[in-house]
């Protein structure tokens, strides 16, 4: 069985969709005001949020980083929550809480 003639391409399974690799900018704040807003490129660099949150962590030097928070106060838990040119709010572990007032 050569398998001539069978795309094997077709057969396979879409439950893992291809991740959006749409080049995405997002202006970071550190939600405890000790650093100024810094602007990361979301690129075919970053593919996970864990790779985000360290790329974030190397930028901004907010280390062990806990979460991501939008403006409205919602925790962003993926790269698909995130559109171009969001303002987010960066929470380290063991830090000030998340302050909806940081975006006044």
């Amino acid at each position: 069985m050569s398998g001539a003639g069978v795309s094997y391409s077709k057969m396979a399974p879409s439950k893992f969709p291809k991740p959006d690799l749409t080049p995405r900018r997002i202006i970071v704040l550190d939600n405890e005001n000790i650093h100024p807003p810094k602007e990361f490129l979301l690129n075919h660099t970053v593919r996970t949020f864990d790779q985000l949150k360290t790329k974030i962590s190397e930028g901004i030097p907010i280390k062990p980083l806990k979460a991501l928070y939008s403006g409205e106060g919602k925790m962003i838990s993926s790269l698909d929550d995130l559109v171009d040119g969001q303002v987010v709010a960066a929470v380290k572990h063991a830090g000030r809480p998340f302050d909806k007032n940081l975006f006044k």
